[in-house]
C-alpha cells in the first residue's frame, strides 16, 4: 500500500493568548511564512489589559487599508468580576474596581493576502 504525506490546509483560524509582548512579532511573522492569508480569522486575547497597543494599532492600520475588518470586544478579565474586586479591595470604588478589570478580545478578519500589501 502507497502512503502519502497528507497535505495540510492553511491555517485559516489563530488565537493569540500566550506572551503578550510576542503578539505583534508573531502574527507578523505568520504573515511572512503565508500561514496567515485571505479568510484567516485572528483573535488576540487581553489585548486592553496587558495593554498591547502596538498589535491594536497595527491591526487598525491594516483595516484603514482594507486588509482586514477588525472589532473590539470588551469584558471583564476572565476568572474575575467587579463586583467580587469590590468585596475584596477596601478603599476602592466599584467603578474603579471595575476599569481595573476591564479587558478586551480583538476580533480580525483578513480581507487581502498581507504580504501582498504595501502599509506605506
Amino acid at each position: 500500500m502507497f502512503l502519502r504525506t497528507p497535505k495540510f490546509s492553511k491555517n485559516n483560524r489563530s488565537f493569540l493568548d500566550h506572551d503578550k509582548s510576542l503578539y505583534l512579532s508573531d502574527l507578523q511573522a505568520l504573515e511572512r511564512s503565508h500561514r496567515i492569508r485571505r479568510g484567516t480569522y485572528v483573535a488576540a486575547d487581553n489585548v486592553i489589559f496587558a495593554q498591547i497597543d502596538e498589535y491594536r494599532q497595527y491591526m487598525q492600520r491594516l483595516s484603514s487599508h482594507q486588509v482586514v475588518t477588525t472589532r473590539l470586544e470588551e469584558g471583564y478579565l476572565e476568572y474575575s468580576s467587579p463586583e467580587r474586586q469590590h468585596r475584596t479591595t477596601e478603599g476602592i470604588q466599584s467603578d474603579d474596581a471595575a476599569q481595573l478589570l476591564m479587558d478586551g478580545i480583538e476580533l480580525s478578519i483578513y480581507l487581502k493576502d498581507p504580504v501582498l500589501v504595501d502599509l506605506q
